[in-house]
C-alpha cells in the first residue's frame, strides 16, 4: 500500500478570549446516530479530540476541529479503520469542510475531502482510496443484492441529499463476492 500524507488546510480563529472549546474521550458514533435516527448515513466508531467555537454570538461565528480522531470508524455497518480528520465550519457557503485520512485495518488509507451542506440536507466527498473494504455500498445495492465483500481501489465522488446520495469514479475491484437476490 502507499502510505499517503494528507495536509488539511482550515480557518482558525484569532482571538483567543472567546473561544469555546469541548473536548470529547471516547464518543460512541453509533449510540449518537440510533438517538438521533439518523437513519441514511450511519457512522460507528469511538471519536476523540476537540471541538472548537468562537464569535458565537455575531454573524460570522467559527467552528472547527483540528485534531479530531475516530478509532474503528465504521460506516454502514462496514470497519474502514482508524480516521485523522479535521474540518471547519464556512459561514460564507454554509458549510462543514471535512478532510480526513483512514488508515484500513489492512494498512492501507484513503484520503477524504468533501462538503456537508446541513442547510440543504446534502454533501459532497472526493475519495482517493486504496484497498478499502466495499461492503459500506451494501445499503446502495440492496435492490439486488444482500451480501457484498471485496476491496476497491481508485478515485470516486459522493454527492446529493442524504436520502438519495449518488457515486461515480475510477474504481477497480479484487476479491468481489456479491449474492444476487431473486
Amino acid at each position: 500500500c502507499d502510505k499517503q500524507f494528507v495536509a488539511i488546510n482550515g480557518k482558525t480563529s484569532t482571538n483567543e478570549d472567546d473561544i469555546l472549546s469541548v473536548e470529547l474521550n471516547d464518543i460512541n458514533l453509533d449510540y449518537i446516530f440510533e438517538t438521533l435516527q439518523i437513519n441514511n448515513v450511519t457512522f460507528g466508531g469511538v471519536a476523540s479530540g476537540k471541538i472548537n467555537a468562537s464569535e458565537l454570538l455575531t454573524k460570522s461565528p467559527k467552528l472547527e476541529t483540528d485534531r479530531f480522531f475516530v478509532d474503528d470508524m465504521s460506516y454502514n455497518e462496514t470497519l474502514l479503520g482508524d480516521a485523522d480528520i479535521r474540518s471547519f465550519w464556512d459561514n460564507d457557503n454554509k458549510f462543514v469542510a471535512i478532510q480526513a485520512l483512514i488508515t484500513h485495518p489492512n494498512e492501507c488509507n484513503s484520503v477524504v475531502d468533501g462538503e456537508i451542506y446541513p442547510m440543504n440536507d446534502s454533501m459532497r466527498f472526493d475519495f482517493k482510496t486504496e484497498k478499502i473494504k466495499v461492503g459500506f455500498m451494501k445499503p446502495f445495492m440492496s435492490a439486488f443484492t444482500s451480501d457484498l465483500d471485496g476491496y476497491a481501489s481508485g478515485n470516486a465522488t459522493l454527492y446529493g441529499k442524504f436520502s438519495t446520495l449518488n457515486m461515480y469514479g475510477d474504481i477497480f475491484v479484487e476479491d468481489l463476492k456479491v449474492k444476487l437476490d431473486y
